[in-house]
């Protein structure tokens, strides 16, 4: 093909196997499959491959030996062609021989090195990266609450005080010594997200396509022994063994330390790119409140401390390839040698032949230093995985039950849509605590693709408390947004992103703790404004929210969660004539004068103070 076109392109390269594709894998893979440990699960998947892949290391592994066996003999026979001047075929027959065992072991190995890649490495890689993906998508985030609690036990304030003190950039100081720092920090979720997509499944993925290396170095050690036994003896060939054994306690050591640092380096970038992104996130509020010299230092100190571990397993990793180096250059030096000196002469066919196989088993014991760091590394990457995939994706985990809902339209026909039969029963609209922005206009992130009604649009907009901030940027609704809404308020994200549920086709809205980064005024408009308006009848509206006072007259049904199990649900009457939740309908407080204080748009105070519970609105009819 290359021949004919003289060039090749994507297009003309084979399409994957549809069993290889993310889909398919997750299916056979099983998402929920916890029982099984992440390792043997990728071992049952890809069982088949792996046997192949052990198999053709087998015959390449034995096969590599072919030349230097061709090799042997051709020397010895013309160290000896005074003697049998009648045979010269046979030199013939052995330099045939030779040509076609590199010919054979060539082809066995890219054979092998193909299959590896497209088999195992790849379909690994995919698998890993949909089921991180999957578990993000279902996975909670709790945005630092277990570091405000443990804040907060240990200086005596509150968790809500201590969550806002830290993310105005006054928390406590941090841990000098950057292994400690990285091993004692709980991973965030996002940059965790990254970190293992792009590194840890990458690290897995590629010692799944060479961990062939050991079973073929066992078979090449062997094999080599033997041969080496045949032509120099056990007195040479253990003389340079035991030069080469004096490093192993020191490759030992060595390895075992590089593998700590490792986790501790994957434990200071997850930290760093924690802090990174917070900057980010609440770079609005760090500049109105002058903060910038402070979050410089924070940043600039989980930077040096990554720097600190990494410059440390830069030391090891050199100290590694050095030990890799030295033994096997001793191994082929006393082993020589030692011949030498015991036989006091030294053929070609035995020095060639065993300066060969010495090199093969130079790149044996070269190899292998190398495959057991990269095991370790793979290993700790797996381990980050499977911790990852096993952590819980709510923060009532332990709640178990099924919901039945009617099942979405294949068709809607948007651009038929009127005021009459413009919602859809059998539609969700899912406001999550992390609102998304599109990287789009804020008109194009209210409708969402939706034809543009201009009275239901403006009237989005009012209930939504938007109008004024419209006012503010100069294109109005046209004011095109960056990704994740990064020039806007964290306020302005949650109305955008309530706005477009409330626009929405949709007639089931749930509303995640949408009032939680809303002050007094503007929560009780959106309460009275929107989820009470003529757009919001005829759906059903759930709200989780900890503001009870707020919306416990328009309720029609209450559910309260705690301590991992539902201890209400009913009527709002019922839960007022509840003794023991009391403490919900009645807040403290202490408790309302936080909401009031709270200055940071965007910061959810529904982690701070805790779920108290959820409200649903319903049609009265």
């Amino acid at each position: 093909m290359a021949r004919n076109k003289e060039r090749l392109s994507l297009d003309d390269l084979p399409m994957i196997s549809h069993y290889m594709r993310s889909r398919p894998l997750l299916a056979r893979c099983g998402y929920n499959s916890a029982k099984r440990r992440l390792w043997k699960r990728l071992l049952y998947l890809f069982k088949w491959a792996f046997l192949s892949q052990f198999g053709l290391t087998l015959v390449t592994s034995v096969s590599q030996f072919g030349p230097q066996y061709a090799m042997y003999r051709l020397l010895l026979f013309l160290e000896r062609r005074q003697q049998v001047t009648q045979e010269g075929y046979i030199m013939w027959l052995w330099v045939l021989g030779l040509a076609s065992s590199m010919f054979f072991n060539s082809v066995a190995e890219s054979q092998l090195s193909w299959m590896s890649w497209s088999q195992l490495a790849i379909p690994i890689r995919a698998l890993l990266s949909i089921l991180i993906s999957t578990k993000s998508m279902r996975r909670k985030d709790t945005k630092g609450a277990h570091k405000s609690m443990h804040v907060a036990s240990a200086g005596g304030l509150s968790a809500a005080e201590s969550r806002l003190s830290d993310s105005l950039g006054e928390g406590p100081a941090l841990t000098k010594d950057p292994e400690i720092t990285a091993s004692k920090t709980p991973p965030n979720i996002t940059q965790g997200t990254s970190n293992l997509v792009a590194v840890d499944s990458k690290r897995v993925s590629d010692f799944a396509s060479l961990c062939w290396f050991f079973p073929a170095s066992t078979v090449r050690l062997i094999l080599s022994v033997c041969f080496l036994y045949s032509l120099i003896g056990w007195a040479s060939l253990l003389a340079g063994l035991l030069a080469w054994l004096l490093t192993v306690p020191i490759n030992a050591f060595v390895s075992k330390r590089y593998s700590h640092l490792q986790g501790h380096l994957m434990a200071a970038r997850d930290r760093r790119l924690a802090v990174l992104t917070q900057a980010l996130q609440s770079i609005r509020q760090i500049k109105f409140c002058a903060h910038e010299r402070r979050w410089r230092a924070k940043i600039s100190q989980e930077r040096e401390q990554e720097l600190a571990v990494q410059w440390k397993a830069f030391v090891y990793q050199a100290g590694l390839f050095c030990l890799l180096t030295s033994g096997p250059l001793m191994l082929s030096t006393v082993a020589l040698l030692t011949y030498a000196c015991l036989h006091k002469t030294l053929l070609p066919s035995v020095a060639f032949t065993t300066i060969a196989i010495l090199g093969h088993l130079e790149f044996t014991m070269t190899v292998i230093p190398q495959l057991i760091t990269d095991a370790i590394a793979a290993w700790v990457s797996l381990s980050r995985i499977e911790e990852y995939l096993n952590a819980p994706e709510t923060e009532v985990d332990e709640l178990a039950g099924r919901i039945a809902l009617p099942q979405a339209l294949d068709e809607r026909f948007d651009h038929k849509a009127t005021q009459d039969n413009w919602i859809i029963s059998s539609l969700k609209a899912y406001v999550a605590q992390t609102p998304f922005i599109e990287n789009a206009t804020i008109r194009d992130n209210i409708t969402f693709g939706l034809p543009l009604d201009q009275t239901r649009y403006q009237k989005t907009v009012s209930v939504c408390a938007l109008t004024k901030d419209l006012e503010v940027f100069s294109d109005g609704d046209l004011t095109d947004l960056g990704a994740t809404g990064i020039n806007l308020s964290g306020g302005q994200r949650w109305r955008i992103s309530f706005a477009r549920a409330l626009y929405s086709r949709a007639g089931i809205l749930i509303l995640d703790g949408i009032l939680s980064s809303l002050d007094s005024q503007v929560g009780r408009h959106i309460v009275e404004e929107a989820l009470t308006s003529d757009l919001a009848e005829g759906r059903t509206r759930i709200l989780v929210t900890h503001l009870i006072d707020l919306c416990r007259s328009m309720t029609a049904y209450a559910v309260v969660l705690g301590h991992g199990s539902v201890e209400y649900a009913g009527s709002v009457e019922g839960l007022n004539r509840n003794p023991r939740l009391k403490g919900v309908t009645q807040p403290d407080a202490d408790e309302n004068e936080l909401v009031r204080r709270t200055v940071m748009e965007g910061d959810s105070v529904k982690e701070l103070s805790g779920v108290k519970c959820h409200g649903g609105y319903e049609n009265p009819t």
